[in-house]
């Protein structure tokens, strides 16, 4: 498996993390990883191969195969139809008003609560909505909270810190990424997840 498989791979697991997985996939480690598999198959057709470019038209991919998805697993057309619709487009435009830029999109997502990507809590995105003083710190606490909880509520609690941690962990490599981009000093741009934990009251 090449890198660039491996990186639409990781980000479309963490995609589908969030969503509940069709009960014939159930006890069907074979048919998961096929299925995984052929939609990774579907994205790669569309995707920039290009690892910045990746991150930055993953963002736009999410939003728009939210729209199309249900509470499922997406199916491959849904994917395809996803991926193809935004190839090569910069901006999209979700209301008829002029189009707005993919963090502004995702952090006004991230304020209503809604249809949010999972790349504006964690990763380059991320970084660009907090740097930008997109959306308050309460407000993005609050969201990565709820992400916690929803796996927590569907994976259990030693799956929801798994991925804690490998979000945790790839903000932090985002946040090198972000400030070269930048041609900036690195800055503080870290919201701690405490919210979920006990001791967070105290």
């Amino acid at each position: 498996m090449s890198l660039h498989e491996d990186d639409i791979t990781a980000r479309l697991t963490r995609f589908l993390a969030r969503k509940s997985m069709p009960r014939r996939f159930e006890n069907n480690p074979m048919a998961q990883a096929d299925e995984l598999r052929a939609l990774t198959e579907a994205i790669q057709r569309s995707a920039p191969r290009s690892t910045e470019a990746l991150a930055d038209w993953w963002a736009l991919f999410e939003i728009k195969l939210d729209e199309t998805a249900s509470s499922l697993w997406p199916v491959v057309k849904e994917v395809s139809d996803a991926a193809k619709s935004v190839r090569g487009v910069a901006h999209i435009d979700l209301s008829g008003k002029p189009s707005l830029d993919p963090a502004e999109i995702q952090a006004k997502r991230l304020v209503e609560g809604n249809g949010f990507a999972e790349t504006a809590l964690y990763g380059v995105l991320a970084c660009e909505i907090i740097a930008r003083r997109l959306i308050d710190r309460d407000t993005m606490i609050q969201r990565r909270s709820q992400a916690f909880f929803a796996r927590k509520d569907l994976y259990g609690e030693e799956a929801a810190l798994r991925w804690e941690a490998d979000a945790k962990a790839t903000h932090e490599a985002a946040k090198v990424v972000w400030s070269e981009r930048e041609n900036r000093q690195p800055r503080n741009i870290q919201i701690p997840d405490i919210s979920h934990r006990p001791e967070a009251a105290a």
